[in-house]
């Protein structure tokens, strides 16, 4: 696929800055091959602890899961130009109402390569405050009813992979795997503390 040929793109769908499109593909040995992906913004995943060490997670409606299910506090991070420690302070403020005193960079990670071109960088939130109430936004969280728990880290870390976990997204999970080895002092990249 590396030197294969776009003979057409189609953008076969388009909305919130999500496109699906599809691309007819000439390969290296003349076949043609339709590649049909999810063109996606980037996005931040942040891992928020209070001052007395708690998780802040968000507790919401997914309707394509048809359950309620927690989560990071996570989104897109192509708002205007920013970069990805702007947008992960956006999203903490806008879906928490909770800001850090420190973010922490635990790294820059692909979703569903075969699916999607998204990369999802992580940022654990140390010395979390509330600062006031959450702010969704209009067009699609004010439908997910959503509001904030508070959690033991190390109970909802502990609980990761077994029967009865709360936090059932693989990608969250392994945000929360990254923070937990990063407070170990277990860190194989190289962080960025802002």
């Amino acid at each position: 696929m590396k030197n294969s040929k776009i003979v057409k793109k189609t953008i076969l769908f388009s909305k919130f800055g999500k496109i699906f499109t599809k691309k007819k593909l000439k390969m290296s040995d003349g076949r043609f091959l339709d590649w049909y992906y999810l063109d996606t913004p980037r996005s931040v995943i942040i891992i928020p602890l209070t001052v007395s060490g708690k998780l802040v997670l968000i507790k919401q409606y997914r309707y394509n899961l048809k359950k309620y299910v927690y989560e990071l506090p996570a989104g897109t991070a192509d708002f205007g130009g920013l970069n990805y420690l702007q947008n992960a302070k956006i999203e903490l403020l806008e879906e928490t109402g909770y800001e850090p005193q420190k973010l922490i960079d635990l790294g820059k990670y692909y979703n569903l390569p075969s699916e999607t071109n998204r990369w999802t960088k992580i940022f654990l939130a140390e010395n979390c405050v509330r600062v006031g109430k959450p702010k969704h936004d209009n067009i699609i969280e004010k439908y997910f009813d959503m509001s904030i728990v508070l959690k033991n880290f190390d109970d909802v870390t502990g609980s990761i992979g077994k029967k009865g976990s709360i936090i059932e997204s693989i990608e969250h999970s392994f945000a929360l795997i990254l923070a937990k080895k990063y407070l170990q002092g277990i860190n194989p990249n190289k962080n960025i503390n802002y």
